[in-house]
């Protein structure tokens, strides 16, 4: 066995598994996965080739040898690149050819490492094309469906893969390694074997599919790290067979490679970086078009709860005027309207009444004069078609510049796939009568979107952007896909299953698709833009305490984001770039500073997408939720640990909660109240003193925290003169029997009591046993504002407050009460 050519096989295998986890092609992984077993990936190849080359290492004596001391500088370069993978998915793939060099640097020169060079730059291309490329997208997308309906045809089973689930880009992604071995190799012979070998894997792998019974949806991708290893397998054993041509030394020509490097980085550059400026102005008037929907405008309010308590999109122009947005509604009868949605005849108190936030257009049809005052205009859940004039009247005004957002849901429910179809008519994009769903189990959508290259998305999330179930959407050019469900499937939707929305069976099965399934959906019409949704949930009520800035990116865009003219111009001039630096690259034949141009594009393209697309801060009664101390609750909604209940509380009361993933003083002093639950990372001196400075000013500092968080809070609690006992107390107070006399009362779920030195302190509850008192809530004021403490981990998650099925009363009253106190001592501006 040649050992040397063994490292080439180790080192070309671990390349591409690298580059199909940081592409997301091996499944629903995740950040924190993919992360691990990317570090371990380029570690394992770290080691084994410094290893390989120990007898030939050289090592820096002195500040002088500077070549050696680049050399491990990259090393360690390549190193952070790799642990990088949360900043970008690039990174990794980069970090393996700057290893590389750096190997060549400081030991003997390696003759894989232009392959690894060339292979990495070019597999990168390919992903950032398919990334920000929708000709790209469909050429590859398309191309896979059809191959994979005509292979599991033979099965019986006709399955549509999309690319992703098919394993199709991962494919092309190794013949394109495959190819550049050939391209480095002595003989050419192997030109058609390796490349008929990687095809008939992957079409053994479709076939395979076409033949197993799945037991869960996600299994239908659990074999893709199989079919990654069975391609790796193949590169090793073609680069392990090949004579590789010996690098030749020769004196680089400067100036060549310095066009090449400008030519390689302004491509990328023009392929990522937003065309133009999109952020708020303030100034933008949205129209929302509030006739004829499935959903309502109502908003959270004393009175209702369970289910129907979070209301569906009246907190929406709420959160957007927070945002400098004026919104308003168009409807044909005001007060029809306002009754329909926040009627006066039903028992409520009511502190967020929508009328004193958005304006109101009372006409009987749609028209050009109405829609040219406006920048969006937004259609929710339509169930009744628009005339033809006021769809004339709509496509004008987006012709002539003005934006459109249209918002449907899942299966064609009460006519919405009908209407919204009739709307998008021609326009390329349309709904389908299905419910897009995610393979994972666990994590639903979380790990299994792909947020495409576009302005709307930099700097989002996966968290942020809140899809649930909704319909998939079929698009053609010259739509583009926006968010898409790389992990999911389109389940169809049952024609019979009338009492039930038409919902489909939940399981993947013949005829539907598999992977790369469409969720949200744009084109430019005109010098306008249009942006499709196939579901509503991340502008509902209950989302938007978690999905505002996602919301307020989308209307951004929409109102000032760039046309399809210079959308197209960037694209262009950037493969004439890449074609030119091509051509010299045949010619020049020096690889070395191809990395570092991409790394040098992706840089640049975050730091000017930054400056490019930013948001407008929000200002109003908020509410911050702290996210940044691993606080022990879920983000997600409706769950036992997540704080849904509470959101929907403090919303009732007129404050806006924002989950938070920023502590700075100049984020939080733009809010009302911070609510931090349960922090499990201690506060620093700097942050107590930015909450300091936030009370004095008039803010209220809401602290939920049990013994098990007293060494977290501790720094903050001793400003104020308390302390948390180490006296489990549990349920307070413990009822065996009979609950439901006691639900008018608060109710703690694992209490300890607290210490209060400060006479100033008024206590909120005080719980009794055995003639013993202990305090469980109090409150201080300091300067304008002041602190709550409740000494309870689990107070305010939604299986103590309020859920889609249960309520607690008492404490759904103590905490109005608590506002209601704070308020009167003239604490919360």
């Amino acid at each position: 066995m040649d050992i040397e050519k063994l490292y080439h096989a180790i080192n070309i295998a671990i390349l591409f598994v690298v580059i199909s986890i940081a592409g997301n092609m091996v499944g629903f992984l995740g950040k924190p996965l993919s992360s691990f077993y990317i570090s371990i990936s380029v570690l394992t190849l770290s080691f084994l080739n410094l290893y390989r080359d120990r007898k030939n290492t050289k090592f820096p004596k002195s500040y002088k040898e500077t070549k050696l001391i680049t050399g491990y500088l990259l090393i360690i370069l390549s190193l952070i690149l790799a642990f990088s993978y949360n900043f970008n998915h690039l990174y990794p793939v980069i970090s393996i050819p700057i290893l590389f060099i750096g190997l060549d640097i400081i030991g003997k020169t390696k003759v894989e490492t232009d392959v690894m060079v060339v292979s990495s730059t070019l597999c990168i291309l390919l992903l950032i094309l398919l990334d920000t490329n929708s000709i790209a997208w469909f050429i590859v997308n398309d191309f896979s469906k059809n191959i994979s309906i005509s292979v599991t045809s033979l099965t019986g089973r006709y399955y549509i893969l999309g690319y992703s689930s098919s394993g199709f880009f991962m494919f092309i992604l190794s013949l394109s390694i495959a190819l550049v071995i050939i391209l480095f190799s002595k003989r050419l012979k192997q030109f058609f074997i390796y490349p008929l070998l990687l095809l008939l894997i992957w079409i053994t792998y479709i076939l395979t599919l076409g033949v197993i019974n799945f037991d869960t949806n996600g299994d239908t991708v659990r074999f893709l790290p199989i079919l990654c290893l069975a391609f790796a397998s193949i590169l090793a054993f073609q680069i392990y067979k090949s004579e590789l041509r010996k690098q030749k030394k020769k004196r680089p020509k400067f100036i060549i490679n310095f066009i090449i490097f400008l030519l390689i980085s302004t491509s990328v550059l023009m392929l990522i970086i937003s065309p133009c400026q999109i952020k708020p102005t303030k100034r933008e008037r949205i129209l929302f078009y509030g006739e004829n929907m499935l959903g309502t405008w109502d908003t959270p309010e004393y009175g209702k709860y369970g289910r129907l308590a979070p209301g569906m999109f009246g907190l929406l122009p709420y959160y957007l005027k927070i945002y400098g947005y004026n919104c308003t509604i168009f409807t044909k009868n005001i007060t029809k309207f306002v009754e329909r949605n926040q009627p006066t005849y039903e028992n409520l108190t009511r502190y967020v009444n929508l009328t004193e936030f958005v304006n109101f257009i009372e006409d009987e049809r749609v028209t050009e004069d109405i829609l040219k005052k406006f920048d969006v205009f937004v259609v929710i859940n339509l169930n009744t078609t628009f005339s033809n004039e006021e769809k004339k009247a709509i496509w004008k005004f987006v012709e002539d510049g003005g934006s459109l957002l249209v918002l449907g849901d899942h299966t064609g429910m009460d006519n919405l796939m009908t209407s919204l179809n009739n709307l998008l008519e021609g326009k390329g994009i349309a709904f389908r009568f299905d419910s897009a769903l995610p393979l994972d189990p666990a994590n639903s959508w979380l790990t299994c979107y792909n947020k495409m290259n576009n302005p709307v998305n930099f700097g989002i999330s996966n968290e942020e952007i809140e899809i649930s179930i909704g319909a998939s959407l079929n698009i053609t050019p010259p739509a583009f896909p926006v968010i898409v469900g790389d992990f999911a499937f389109s389940d169809y939707g049952d024609v019979t299953n009338v009492e039930n929305a038409y919902l489909g069976d939940y399981k993947y099965g013949k005829g539907e698709l598999l992977g790369n399934v469409v969720l949200v959906a744009g084109r430019y019409y005109g010098k306008g833009r249009v942006l499709v949704f196939g579901d509503t949930t991340t502008f509902q009520n209950p989302s938007l305490s978690l999905s505002h800035r996602f919301v307020s990116r989308i209307f951004s865009w929409l109102a000032n984001g760039n046309s399809w003219e210079i959308d197209v111009a960037k694209q262009v001039l950037s493969f004439v770039l890449l074609i030119f630096a091509a051509i010299l690259l045949s010619k020049n034949q020096d690889f070395k500073l191809l990395p570092f141009a991409l790394l040098l594009a992706i840089i640049l393209s975050i730091f000017i997408n930054s400056q490019l697309i930013k948001d407008a801060e929000p200002e109003g009664p908020l509410m911050y939720i702290d996210t940044t101390h691993v606080n022990g609750f879920s983000i997600s909604p409706f769950n036992t640990k997540s704080l849904t209940g509470t959101i929907i509380n403090f919303a009732r009361n007129g404050y806006l909660p924002l989950i938070s993933e920023d502590f700075s003083y100049s984020r939080i002093n733009k809010s009302s109240i911070l609510l931090i639950v349960a922090p499990n990372e201690p506060f620093s001196d700097e942050e107590v003193k930015d909450m300091m400075r936030f009370m004095e000013s008039g803010g209220l500092i809401i602290l939920s925290s049990g013994y098990q968080c007293r060494d977290c809070v501790i720094p903050l609690l001793n400003k104020f003169k308390l302390d948390i006992d180490n006296i489990p107390l549990g349920p307070a107070p413990y009822v065996e029997e009979n609950p439901e006399e006691h639900q008018m009362e608060p109710k703690f779920v694992d209490a300890w009591p607290i210490l209060v030195m400060n006479k100033t302190a008024v206590s909120y509850y005080d719980l009794y046993i055995e003639n013993q008192t202990y305090t469980l809530a109090v409150f201080i004021k300091h300067g304008k504002g002041g602190l709550i403490l409740i000494a309870d981990n689990e107070f305010f998650l939604d299986k103590n407050i309020e859920s889609i099925n249960s309520i607690w009363p008492g404490n759904i009253q103590f905490i109005k009460n608590m506002i209601d106190d704070v308020r009167e001592r003239g604490v919360l501006r």
